[in-house]
C-alpha cells in the first residue's frame, strides 16, 4: 500500500517542480527571440539619423543626390550600431550641404 502512494507523490513532484521553477523565474513570460528594450542613447542616435535623412531627402535636387542621402543614412545607421556594440564610432560625411 505504501509503494503506490510514494510513486504517486513522486509523479506529482515531477509535475510541480518545473511549474514552480517557471513561476519563480525572473525571465518568465519573455520571448527569447524578442530583443530587450533598446538603449535610450541608441534610440536618440537612430532618431537623429532619421531626421537628417528626411532633411537630406527634402534638400535633394535629383535622383543622384537622393541616392547619396540613402548611402549617408546607411552610414549613420551603422555608426549607431557600432556605438551600441562599443566599437569606435564612424564619422559619416554628409553628401552635400542640406
Amino acid at each position: 500500500m505504501k509503494r503506490p502512494r510514494t510513486l504517486l507523490m513522486a509523479f506529482a513532484m515531477l509535475l510541480l517542480l518545473p511549474g514552480m521553477a517557471f513561476t519563480l523565474s525572473p525571465v518568465r513570460g519573455q520571448d527569447p527571440a524578442e530583443p530587450s528594450a533598446p538603449d535610450p542613447q541608441e534610440v536618440v542616435c537612430n532618431k537623429e539619423a532619421a531626421q537628417d535623412f528626411v532633411a537630406c531627402q527634402k534638400a535633394a535636387a535629383d535622383e543622384n543626390q537622393r541616392e547619396q542621402c540613402r548611402t549617408y543614412f546607411r552610414c549613420r545607421r551603422n555608426a549607431c550600431a557600432a556605438e551600441r556594440s562599443g566599437e569606435g564610432s564612424k564619422h559619416c560625411k554628409p553628401p552635400f550641404a542640406f
